[in-house]
């Protein structure tokens, strides 16, 4: 069914119309009876529709711009700078984990030209970890980095250590007898358990976890720690992180009162322990192996 009120609408259509079309012709008899338009002279009427549609058109609102179709000039891409890192000192930068300290004291450790047990060594460099994440431990958290030609002439035993480092780089091994190891300690490396070679920014190196001692004794979390030996590709400098590390699987500590039996049977504990640690995931450790990896693969050693 139509809307009821269209007739009236159409009627009213009609009445203007017809309305329109006498006013047209009244117009067009005014034209005549005054002698009508000459050449190209516009009417009074065409005067006024050019005035009202000027004034029509100003007020029609202009259409919205549309989108180009041509692609916009390229603009040019910034590459982030490289992040600085969070250690500079004496040409030796690296980064760190938060965790891993509350801060790192920066040390020049004078040389030490002695005939005791642990040898001499060169003035280098030391890193030490304040506020690291396991404390009474035996070992320091430290890093040093020592001058190799430095080294040999001071402590002509560290020729065996640097070259020997290098063969175990090249060849690399997955179960080597012994790690080359500085400093040097009056005690015997007991232990290898987490062999993993890896680069650093200008070097590569070897990290492990092990425990040193004087006799016998059982792995414990005290004594345990993580290590990286490394050189510098062009063979100037040393890098020794000593870095103590747990597992929750290892007693706090070794019991002072061990049996004989344990003494006899102190290979395979060294073996069991090893080949337990071995299997263990990288974050069951603390700190993570992965963390401190990171730190070490950060490392960048030049001349200061």
């Amino acid at each position: 069914m139509k809307p009821q009120n269209e007739f009236p609408q159409f009627k009213k259509q009609h009445i203007y119309l017809a309305l329109a079309i006498l006013l047209l012709i009244g117009m067009s008899l005014a034209c005549t009876l005054s002698g009508g338009e000459t050449g190209n002279e516009k009417s009074v009427e065409d005067e006024i529709a050019t005035s009202v549609a000027g004034t029509l058109a100003a007020q029609i609102p202009a259409a919205p711009p549309q989108a180009s179709n041509t692609p916009d000039a390229p603009t040019a891409t910034t590459i982030p700078p490289t992040a600085a890192p969070d250690i500079l000192y004496q040409g030796t930068s690296f980064s760190y984990a938060d965790f891993l300290a509350s801060s790192i004291t920066l040390e020049t450790i004078p040389a030490l030209n002695s005939e005791g047990p642990e040898g001499s060594y060169p003035e280098h460099i030391q890193f030490s970890f304040v506020g690291y994440p396991l404390s009474g431990t035996f070992h320091d958290p430290r890093i040093m980095i020592y001058p190799v030609d430095a080294y040999r002439s001071i402590f002509p035993y560290a020729n065996d250590i640097f070259d020997n480092l290098q063969t175990l780089l090249a060849n690399q091994p997955s179960n080597p007898e012994r790690i080359p190891f500085l400093p040097t300690f009056n005690a015997a490396q007991l232990m290898r358990a987490q062999v993993k070679y890896f680069d650093f920014q200008n070097g590569s190196g070897v990290r492990f976890l092990t425990i040193y001692g004087q006799s016998a004794l059982v792995v414990n979390n005290q004594e345990l720690f993580y290590t990286y030996q490394g050189m510098t590709n062009d063979g100037k400098y040393y890098i020794s992180a000593i870095l103590p590390i747990s597992h929750p699987s290892l007693p706090a500590t070794s019991p002072t009162n061990l049996d004989q039996n344990f003494y006899e049977e102190f290979e395979a504990h060294i073996a069991e322990v090893t080949n337990q640690l071995n299997g263990q995931a990288d974050d069951s450790f603390a700190p993570t192996l992965s963390a401190l990896d990171a730190m070490m693969q950060s490392f960048l050693i030049t001349s200061p």
